[in-house]
């Protein structure tokens, strides 16, 4: 068992960090050593609580030289072969030095400035679209590899109704949700301008949608949905810690970005087997094959995202047969033991 060092410098919530907990709790689940460091009261120290070995080591910004001595005097005491990487500012502030010693593995979940990265010996990225990204900017193929991520996938479950009475959701509606950060990259502006395109009422129920995230954008989109009349369908809840229950609730999932690298909505989605919408960006195309588990329609184009949402919330048959292939497709592609065991690996290649 190789053991491992996971850094990440953000302190909010958000997918990478996600994820990060994700692994190194897998990772300490199997019994593997596994040392988590990231800031002190960030939210991912929260996430792990006592679940696995923690330091916490401000890091304020790329700049940070004193958090880079830290950093270096930290991983020389904890002596792990692997040193794993998420984000540019955890990337850039670690830096290993003299051979043989450990192998500095970054992570890469978006199409990030390499400048934050080229220093590491060893790259893994979620898609296999960044990778050949990675390499056709300089990067050695041979130190590229293609893991991509995993969601937890729930536990028993409950009829539609008890969630949307939990939360406080109409029953006699169609709930579709969108899970993300406010950010003008995951395109919630055209997901609105879309929710006025189509009808407000299908077969006699009307339309909500729940976003489900925060970021700054929430007070532009709020006006948005007041300037387009949406109000009293549309639900800005907040970040949630757990997601789940706006899952189970719905009828549909909706990914609306612009850009989206991976899009772990997707898996989330497939994991409590809802459909999926999603617009073609480099992500959702690799991860969903259209027609079978997932519908796709053009990025910034709120009139085919409106017929889009219209066409599947009229099919049940559509959104269950999508639902169902999409929870098959994650028990074979991107379950937690695949990846887990995919990252292992790549461990015991890089430790040698």
């Amino acid at each position: 068992m190789i053991p491992s060092s996971h850094l990440i410098a953000s302190r909010r919530p958000g997918g990478a960090e996600g994820f990060y907990c994700r692994l190194v709790k897998a990772l300490a689940a199997e019994a593997w050593p596994v040392h988590a460091v990231h800031p002190p009261g960030s939210a991912v120290g929260s996430a792990l609580g006592g679940a696995v070995s923690r330091f916490e080591v401000p890091m304020l910004g790329t700049w940070d030289i004193l958090a880079r001595h830290r950093i270096a005097r930290l991983l020389r005491r904890l002596a792990t072969p692997i040193v794993q990487t998420y984000l540019g500012r955890a990337s850039r502030l670690t830096r290993l030095e003299g051979r043989p010693g450990p192998i500095h593995l970054a992570r890469l979940g978006g199409y990030y400035d390499l400048e934050d990265y080229r220093h590491a010996q060893a790259f893994v990225a979620v898609t296999q679209g960044l990778c050949d990204h990675l390499v056709q900017n300089g990067i050695p193929a041979g130190c590229v590899f293609h893991i991509p991520n995993f969601v937890d996938v729930p536990e028993g479950g409950g009829r539609l109704g008890y969630w949307r009475e939990r939360l406080g959701l109409p029953q006699e509606a169609w709930v579709v949700v969108a899970v993300g950060r406010l950010h003008p990259v995951k395109g919630l502006d055209v997901l609105l301008s879309a929710l006025a395109r189509a009808p407000g009422h299908i077969e006699d129920w009307p339309v909500h949608l729940v976003i489900v995230g925060d970021g700054p954008l929430r007070a532009a989109l709020e006006q948005q949905a007041h300037a387009l009349e949406l109000s009293g369908r549309v639900h800005f809840v907040g970040w949630q810690i757990d997601p789940g229950p706006y899952y189970r609730a719905c009828d549909l999932v909706i990914c609306a970005s612009r850009q989206e690298t991976f899009g772990n909505t997707v898996l989330e989605a497939w994991a409590y087997g809802r459909a999926v919408l999603s617009t073609r960006t480099a992500g959702p195309l690799e991860i969903i094959t259209h027609g079978e588990d997932g519908s796709l329609v053009p990025a910034e184009d709120p009139v085919a995202l409106a017929q889009g949402l219209e066409r599947l919330l009229k099919d049940l048959g559509a959104r269950h047969d999508f639902g169902e292939a999409g929870r098959k497709r994650l028990a074979l592609d991107f379950s937690r033991e695949r990846i887990v065991q995919q990252y292992q690996a790549l461990y015991e290649t890089l430790a040698g």
